[in-house]
């Protein structure tokens, strides 16, 4: 029989931001890995490609900044935090009166 070697191991996101406390090169594979998803996450969000870049952008150097604040848990869920919280502000800044969207409101305040 004829064994495939088995597959590198990759670390995993939480040892990535680990190292990334020490050493912010070690924050690139964590970027590659989550790039695609948090884009598509603000085009559904925002609904414009330039947007989205923007914001993925921002969230990416956001996280880098802040990956001092990171202690452990499930990496995409803190990573989908901060995209969250860059999106809805994106969308709130759209509105001149900093209303919600729909889709945003919180359903236990009354509705005007």
């Amino acid at each position: 029989m004829i064994f495939d070697p088995p597959a590198a191991v990759e670390p995993d996101d939480a040892a990535l931001l680990h190292a990334a406390k020490r050493d912010l090169r070690a924050f690139a594979p964590f970027y590659e890995r989550y790039f695609t998803r948090v884009y598509a996450y603000c085009l559904r969000r925002v609904g414009d490609h330039h947007e989205a870049e923007d914001l993925a952008s921002q969230i990416f150097t956001q996280a880098m900044t802040c990956v001092g604040s990171y202690r452990g848990g499930v990496a995409a869920a803190w990573l989908f935090q901060i995209a969250h919280n860059a999106t809805v502000n994106a969308l709130k800044a759209r509105k001149p009166n900093g209303e919600w969207p729909p889709d945003l409101a919180d359903p236990s305040l009354p509705q005007s």
